[in-house]
């Protein structure tokens, strides 16, 4: 039943198919695993990372059935994988499970992690383990975002600021803002845009466009101060 499900699941071009059957995997979870188990050096990578990821977020689940059975498939198979979905997806995976072991696996992909939309993903797994208020802080400042499309670079911005309150709650860091400048677009209202712009030039330059405004600052809070009403 599972192996014709996976079948199914690997073929079909259809998302909301795929996540129905993904919801089967969940209700047969013990036969589920197993099939993963016995058969992950011939199923697409990417499949079963996509799988794994979407079901760690069932709190029902415990994943680390399928985790811990062999290293290899996670260290070696699926975080080192070239396929940057595969990484991103596993990222995900580690991150909603927490579990220790995998700790280190994840440190180490923010020294070799290059693909920008990978990047959140990884961000939050490592906001979801203690201490990691070092590694996040230099993860961050290494970071080139030079050549990052925008819209990815706001996403790894919001991924920082997310697992660094996580961390804050546990009082083990402490946000000190950014070193450099970089751009944020201040999403608004058609009606509130000019209301917005006339409050926010006294103490920022910035850009106007569709979605709202974009402005360069490495000031967060400053801009915070003005962003939280709109």
């Amino acid at each position: 039943m599972i192996k014709n499900l996976f079948k199914k699941f690997e073929t079909s071009k259809d998302e909301k198919e795929r996540f129905n059957i993904i919801k089967e995997f969940e209700n047969q979870f013990e036969d589920f695993s197993s099939f993963v188990k016995k058969n992950y050096e011939t199923l697409e990578h990417r499949n079963i990372s996509y799988a794994l990821s979407v079901l760690s977020k069932k709190k029902s689940l415990n994943l680390n059935n399928i985790l811990e059975f062999n290293n290899f498939i996670i260290t070696n198979t699926l975080l080192n994988s070239t396929d940057a979905k595969t990484r991103k997806n596993t990222y995900i995976t580690l991150g909603n499970c927490q579990n220790e072991k995998f700790k280190k696996s994840l440190i180490n992909a923010t020294k070799t992690e290059e693909t920008f939309f990978t990047i959140p993903s990884l961000v939050l797994a490592l906001g979801n383990y203690t201490n990691t208020k070092d590694i996040l802080n230099e993860f961050q400042n290494n970071l080139n975002l030079t050549e990052c499309p925008e819209k990815i670079k706001q996403e790894i911005n919001s991924a920082f600021f997310k697992a660094i309150d996580k961390q804050a709650e546990e009082n083990t860091l402490t946000f000190k803002g950014f070193n450099k400048e970089h751009f944020f677009l201040l999403t608004t209202q058609k009606h509130l845009k000019s209301i917005l712009a006339n409050e926010i030039k006294k103490d920022f330059s910035f850009k106007e466009i569709n979605e709202g405004l974009i402005v360069k600052t490495n000031n967060i809070k400053k801009l915070f101060n003005y962003r939280c009403f709109y």
